[in-house]
C-alpha cells in the first residue's frame, strides 16, 4: 500500500531552481539557499530540518510491502529532527528459518524517476538490530506494487540471519542478490551511526559504508529511478543527511 504527499522543498542549484519550482509536487526536501559556494551538483537534501515534529515530510512516498504483514503498520514521521520509524512490521518468518529470506518491511521512497547518474548519501541511526538501508532506482512497476528497485541493508541479529550486508535487487516481484557478505563487521552497535554512500553511474555501483567500499557491480536492469529508505523488523530506526549528487555523464 502506498500513501503520496506533495511536495514542499527546494533545490540547492540556483541554475536549476527555475526548472524544478514546475516540478515542485514531484520531489521533496529541505528548504535551502543557493548563495555562493553552494554546490551545483547537488540535487536534493533533506536534513528534516523544515518539518515539524510528528508528521512525514512533503514528498515522501511510503510503501509498506505487500508481504510485510507483521506487526505493522508502519509508522514514519519526524522525531527530534530526523525521520523515524518505529514499527516492528516485517514479512512473516520463511518456513524452516527464523525470519523472511527477502526481508520485505516498509520503504520511505523520495526523488525525482529520472535520476541515473548520482551519489546517495544518507545516515543511518538504527536502535533495533534487524534490517535497515537504503533504496535507490525505485520505479513502478505493474506488475508489483512494491516497485523495481535496488536495496542496501545490513543486519545484525542473529536470529534475523545476521550479520550481514546485502545489496539486492526487485523486479516485477522477484529478488535477485547481488553481493552478499556475512561478518561481525556488520554486527552494527544500536544508536550509532552509520554513512551509507552509493554512487551510480550507468550501470556501475559502488557502495561504502562509513567510507569503506562494500560491493562494487555492475548491472543495467534498471537504468534510472527515485532513492528511499528502508527498515525490516527495526522497531526503532533513524535517518538523516540524505543528499543526492550529479555524477557522471
Amino acid at each position: 500500500m502506498a500513501d503520496t504527499i506533495h511536495l514542499s522543498g527546494i533545490v540547492r542549484s540556483a541554475a536549476l531552481l527555475a526548472a524544478w519550482a514546475i516540478v515542485l509536487n514531484g520531489c521533496g526536501g529541505d528548504r535551502a539557499s543557493s548563495a555562493d559556494g553552494d554546490d551545483p551538483d547537488l540535487l536534493f537534501e533533506e536534513t528534516f530540518s523544515y518539518t515539524a515534529e510528528g508528521v512525514l515530510p512533503m514528498g515522501w512516498t511510503l510503501i509498506t510491502q505487500e508481504t510485510a504483514t507483521e506487526e505493522g503498520p508502519a509508522n514514519w514521521r519526524v522525531k527530534s529532527g530526523r525521520l523515524n520509524q518505529s514499527s516492528n512490521v516485517h514479512a512473516p518468518a520463511t518456513p524452516g528459518m527464523s525470519y523472511a529470506v527477502n526481508y520485505e518491511g516498509t520503504m520511505a521512497i523520495v526523488g525525482d524517476s529520472s535520476w541515473a547518474n548520482i551519489e546517495l548519501e544518507a545516515r543511518l541511526i538504527p536502535h533495533d538490530d534487524d534490517g535497515i538501508g537504503v533504496i535507490f532506482r525505485w520505479q513502478p512497476s505493474q506488475a508489483d506494487g512494491d516497485g523495481n528497485f535496488y536495496r542496501f541493508m545490513i543486519v545484525s541479529d542473529q536470529d534475523s540471519g545476521g550479520p550481514r550486508a546485502r545489496v539486492d535487487r526487485r523486479i516485477d516481484g522477484v529478488w535477485t542478490i547481488l553481493g552478499e557478505d556475512s561478518s561481525t563487521l556488520y554486527e552494527y552497535q544500536e544508536s550509532s551511526s552509520y554513512k551509507v554512500e552509493i554512487a551510480m553511474v550507468i550501470d556501475e555501483f559502488t557502495i561504502r559504508l562509513d567510507g569503506e567500499p562494500l560491493f562494487t557491480f555492475s548491472d543495467s536492469s534498471i537504468p534510472n529511478g527515485r532513492i528511499g529508505l528502508f527498515c525490516y523488523a527495526e522497531e526503532g530506526a533513524d535517518f538523516d543527511d540524505i543528499r543526492v549528487y550529479r555524477r557522471g555523464p
